[in-house]
């Protein structure tokens, strides 16, 4: 082999390795763990019809991935907004969404991979707004958590599912009135169930008195029976029969027959 032949080989490889060296960033692209990918080709925008699996694809140079994390993701939100009654209140939910994975490159298209910041928290804060403001400030005091909760999702469900994100929950971590509502809210309160107690230990004491009743006529009843059956001649036999009952008895004792009614007497020794 001539040694011209020779160095166009090794020059040929010297710039395949150049090459390869230099377009290696565009040429191989990582998916991470927790993410998927969508390829943008530089001159026909997002390939619609395939999402990449985490792992390192090959990919040529006018083209690239976009990976979006694809796991379950969690914000907390501040909204403030105005009851059914007007007062201003402050509400703290954590909302928990994800992308819906095989519409990745749609969403991408639609919004960007930015779609936390430009559309779930102003859907979350609007969903909030709307909500609070079905409620006075009385019933938000009172505790209706997983009755809003579930009124927020069903809200921002479909939005955003429109726009290829599921909400999956949505927890309300506060809800802060102003102090002077509150203190407002809970004296009302102490005092509803201070009524509630009275009320109790008075419907409890007329059931005690209708009781205490029931009883003195049905001893007065017995009574009246008692004393109509209790003849002079049923007094004398039954007195006749607990003398006798006694005379069995072992202990020493003098039985005199006969007193002003006709009935035994007993004397012990």
């Amino acid at each position: 082999m001539r040694s011209g032949s020779i160095y166009r080989i090794i020059f040929t490889l010297a710039v395949i390795v150049l090459l390869v060296w230099v377009f290696s960033s565009k040429l191989f692209n990582r998916v991470p763990n927790g993410h998927h990918g969508v390829l943008i080709n530089n001159f026909s925008g997002y390939n619609m019809n395939r999402t990449y699996e985490p792992g390192l694809k090959l990919v040529l140079p006018w083209t690239s991935i976009v990976s979006v994390d694809t796991r379950r993701q969690g914000d907390n939100i501040i909204v403030t907004a105005n009851t059914k009654n007007g007062l201003s209140v402050k509400c703290n939910i954590n909302i928990q969404y994800r992308p819906i994975v095989d519409k990745l490159p749609n969403l991408l298209s639609s919004i960007n991979s930015d779609y936390k910041n430009l559309f779930v928290k102003p859907e979350a804060r609007g969903a909030v707004s709307s909500i609070i403001g079905r409620y006075t400030a009385d019933e938000l005091y009172a505790g209706k958590k997983e009755q809003l909760q579930k009124e927020m999702i069903d809200l921002m469900l479909p939005a955003l599912k429109e726009h290829y994100i599921l909400v999956e929950r949505i927890i309300i971590q506060e809800i802060t009135l102003p102090k002077s509502i509150s203190d407002a809210i809970e004296q009302k309160l102490q005092q509803e169930q201070e009524s509630q107690e009275y009320e109790f230990k008075l419907k409890k004491a007329e059931l005690e008195a209708q009781r205490l009743l029931i009883e003195a006529d049905g001893l007065a009843a017995y009574n009246k029976s008692l004393s109509a059956n209790l003849t002079d001649n049923v007094l004398k036999f039954k007195g006749i029969e607990a003398t006798l009952e006694l005379a069995k008895s072992p202990n020493t004792k003098i039985i005199v027959i006969g007193d002003k009614d006709g009935l035994p007497v007993i004397l012990n020794d």
